[in-house]
């Protein structure tokens, strides 16, 4: 899993967690990406000269040698310890079974491109500077999705109090939100509406970054799904009616891409449940409470 923010908000986002307390740290900036994805211990699919690293072979799994250890501590300690534990030693396991995969020689994977690594930039929040970053994080992302890097991920452009500003403006855009009045003509608030669409024209430049990486007879874009969405219907008033959400791709043939499917009093996770099945989880409902729902969105399922 990766998680990414572009906003270059003060408190960066990140949507991964096991316990709902504790959050992954996302990577912000494209040389921090860069290292992730291809620095130390990445190992190029299409080399001829692979060899196993020498230090990795050495290292030991240190849970399967304190497993008695492990069981009796987790007997001893409270539910709320457990949780923390597991959540320790899953970290732990997941770390060895990196270390076992970089014991194998990778698959080949023609599309994969070791990219350069990309300047340091200075971070800014303004829209240019969010959506050139988010341009940047996209193309290394669409070719780490290529290298087989990472197969999951999370992208934030921008964040949902968001601290994003036009340049030379004295107001972000959450306060923009709140503050701007209905134009009487129009019917919507012009400067408000101005800014989502800079939002959305970032998001066009996300997917053409992933588009732009042939993979097969297709793109990596046409081999993934992308699910995007605003976290209100209406931000003036903080509205969950009518949250606009898109999935983009094709999910390797398995996403009908191209329809508007518009519902009324309908929950959002309909929208989580299809995504999950077209990419192959074997999940048969999704969310909790009165946001449960066992209904995929039928029509876009090839």
């Amino acid at each position: 899993m990766i998680d990414i923010d572009a906003s270059a908000s003060r408190q960066p986002v990140s949507y991964s967690t096991r316990t709902g307390a504790t959050f992954a740290m996302p990577e912000t900036t494209p040389l921090v990406l860069y290292q992730r994805l291809f620095g130390s211990g990445f190992q190029d699919p299409n080399s001829d000269d692979w060899k196993p690293d020498p230090s990795i072979m050495l290292r030991q799994s240190v849970l399967s040698a304190v497993e008695d250890q492990r069981q009796a501590l987790m007997a001893g300690v409270g539910k709320d310890d457990q949780v923390r534990l597991d959540q320790y030693f899953t970290s732990v396991r997941e770390m060895e079974n990196q270390l076992a995969m970089q014991l194998q020689k990778p698959e080949h994977c023609q599309a994969c491109v070791v990219p350069t690594a990309p300047k340091e930039t200075p971070r800014s929040a303004t829209v240019d500077a969010v959506r050139a970053n988010t341009k940047a994080l996209a193309k290394l992302l669409a070719m780490g999705l290529a290298c087989n890097q990472t197969r999951v991920f999370n992208f934030v452009h921008t964040a949902g109090i968001s601290e994003t500003y036009i340049a030379g403006e004295s107001k972000i855009y959450h306060q923009i939100t709140h503050d701007e009045p209905i134009d009487a003509t129009l019917g919507y608030q012009p400067e408000t509406s101005r800014l989502a669409g800079l939002v959305m024209q970032a998001f066009g430049d996300f997917l053409i970054e992933l588009d732009a990486v042939k993979e097969g007879a297709g793109t990596v874009l046409d081999n993934s799904l992308i699910m995007a969405f605003s976290y209100t219907g209406y931000a003036k008033i903080h509205s969950i009616e009518n949250i606009p959400m898109f999935l983009a791709g094709r999910a390797g043939g398995r996403h009908k891409a191209g329809q508007h499917v518009h519902t009324t009093g309908e929950s959002v996770t309909r929208v989580s449940l299809t995504a999950q099945q077209l990419v192959g989880v074997p999940v048969g409902e999704f969310g909790t409470g009165s946001m449960r729902t066992a209904r995929p969105i039928t029509e876009i399922m090839g």
